[in-house]
């Protein structure tokens, strides 16, 4: 018997809103269709109860596949603001952009 739910169905809705919410901050045309496009895997992950196994593999692979589009679109855009710290990989893991400033890199300070 299958499970009507599984744990990780809130991280894909969690994912799906966060790339609306990514977006969103972009005006313009060109992010427009990945918005709509995450707000359709939104209608369909908040209705996941009623979507047979099939149809999960489905809904995550074009969620992997708008998230991959989406971070795409993203770094074209460039930095958000050239005198603000990055994230890199790890939250441990913090560059300052201004090479006058010291940066904290792998958890060292380097020179």
């Amino acid at each position: 018997m299958e499970t009507p739910n599984t744990f990780s169905s809130p991280l894909f809705l969690e994912s799906a809103r966060e790339i609306v919410a990514r977006l969103g901050q972009f005006p313009g045309a060109e992010p427009a269709p990945l918005v709509r496009e995450a707000e359709a895997l939104i209608k369909e992950l908040e209705d996941w109860k009623s979507v047979n196994a099939d149809g999960r593999v489905a809904i995550i692979q074009r969620l992997f596949d708008l998230n991959r589009r989406s971070l795409e679109f993203l770094a074209s855009q460039g930095p958000l603001s050239s005198s603000r710290p990055k994230m890199m990989s790890s939250p441990s893991l913090l560059v300052e952009d201004d090479a006058d400033d010291a940066s904290i890199v792998a958890g060292r300070r380097k020179a």
